[in-house]
């Protein structure tokens, strides 16, 4: 279920360096990409920090895309996240959804993202800047980076002396 919208967050995530290495695992307090929970069923993105900080991706950009496949992308994302507050626990799990769709695809999704929302999971519209840039925000701040090593004048002197 990769994208371009999945492409974008992961490029946001690693240029600010708290994207997972794919050995870390949730103790290291970074975002981890495609979180396998089960056969067939893995977060976009969780990260654990305090609670379970789980971004799952529904990118509806394509134009002419059936309400079936809208309602099941959403569907699929929606179940992702129940799993999720079932092997977490519902109160230590922190859900959203981030979609990305063009005015008229978004008219045939809300119907699925309001059922969505009623399970208590927060839609974020990739589209509202303010809204995108609040929640990818708080991922980075609550995420560990990944120190950046100091390879300068100290590093070549050593290098000199072996």
């Amino acid at each position: 279920r990769r994208s371009r919208l999945f492409d974008e967050l992961r490029s946001v995530f690693a240029n600010s360096r708290v994207l997972a290495q794919p050995e870390e695992g949730l103790t290291s307090h970074r975002i981890i990409q495609q979180y396998r929970f089960a056969d067939g069923i893995a977060a976009d993105f969780l990260l654990k920090n305090g609670k379970y900080h789980l971004l799952e991706i529904v990118d509806l950009s394509m134009d002419g895309l059936p309400v079936r496949k809208i309602v099941q992308e959403v569907a699929v994302s929606a179940l992702t996240i129940e799993h999720a507050k079932l092997v977490f626990g519902s109160h230590e799990t922190n859900p959203k959804i981030i979609y990305k769709a063009s005015a008229e695809i978004e008219k045939s999704a809300s119907i699925a993202l309001k059922a969505a929302e009623s399970q208590g999971i927060e839609i974020v519209n990739w589209e509202s800047v303010e809204t995108r840039d609040r929640v990818l925000n708080s991922m980075i701040n609550l995420a560990s980076p990944i120190p950046i090593r100091e390879s300068g004048i100290a590093d070549q002197a050593r290098l000199k002396l072996h």
